[in-house]
């Protein structure tokens, strides 16, 4: 009896085992994913941090994707990226106060089988500014454009001769 018990408890525990090991390799050959995809660089004369913060994707930038997916309609590509102040909302169609407004340096590439695509802007500040959001836009500037926004960790003071980098990284996985 204390034999078969022993067996049944084996067979239990080996069972359970292999069972947490398929698990362990399932999920660690899945592809990995960005949990932030906005990635700052302050340089400051205090010294240079990297930040990354995830983005809000705005109802209308929600729209412009599925306006160009349809083909329904002729578009540019969120190529501009915008710094002020806001709080990131999905309703919100431009930063509320908006500093500056550039045209990025664009890269395309592939992340884990899926296409994606970063937009680089840099700035260097002539004056003091406080900072604590940027968007994504598709177009040089106006209202009504904005696909995505994304704060700031937390306000950011930048003075003159300081450096903010801002690289905005779309990953499109529709599967």
């Amino acid at each position: 009896m204390i034999q078969t018990s022993f067996m049944v408890l084996l067979l239990i525990s080996s069972a359970m085992l292999g069972y947490g090991v398929g698990i362990y390799v399932i999920q660690s050959s899945q592809p990995k994913h960005y949990k932030a995809n906005v990635f700052l660089e302050y340089e400051l004369f205090s010294g240079q941090s990297n930040l990354e913060v995830h983005n809000v994707v705005t109802d209308i930038g929600e729209q412009q994707i599925r306006n160009r997916c349809s083909g329904n309609g002729t578009f540019v590509g969120f190529f501009f990226i915008s710094i002020g102040n806001a709080t990131a909302s999905t309703s919100l169609t431009e930063l509320t106060t908006e500093y500056d407004r550039q045209l990025g340096v664009i890269v395309n590439w592939t992340y884990s089988g899926d296409a994606a695509l970063n937009c680089t802007c840099k700035w260097t500040f002539t004056e003091t500014v406080n900072l604590n959001c940027a968007g994504s836009h598709w177009a040089t500037s106006g209202d009504n454009n904005m696909g995505a926004c994304a704060n700031f960790p937390s306000a950011q003071t930048f003075n003159a001769n300081e450096n903010l980098t801002a690289r905005w990284v779309w990953i499109f996985n529709a599967n």
